[in-house]
């Protein structure tokens, strides 16, 4: 359960994306995963050829949101999927 995390040890998101020039999405699953990745990004900036997307827990204490909700917004997964980058979409 998320209240249980202690102490997270945070990675370098905006450098790891520096050194990854081709990832166009950033996904987090749920509120919590989305407090510790704008922790992590903290003073960085992003570029803006990366689009960060927080999408709906798929906690079953995720209750509230319906599962067609939870579908819908979890498919911009497949778009990025279908729609590889290509080298040059990221100058």
């Amino acid at each position: 359960m998320d209240h249980t995390i202690r102490d997270p040890e945070l990675v370098d998101v905006a450098g790891w994306l520096d050194s990854h020039p081709s990832v166009r999405l950033v996904a987090v699953n749920g509120r919590t995963a989305e407090r510790f990745l704008k922790r992590a990004l903290r003073g960085r900036t992003v570029a803006p050829s990366v689009r960060i997307e927080i999408l709906p827990s798929t906690s079953p204490a995720n209750a509230g949101t319906k599962f067609e909700e939870k579908v819908r917004r979890w498919s911009v997964l497949g778009e990025y999927a279908r729609d590889p980058p290509t080298r040059s979409s990221r100058s």
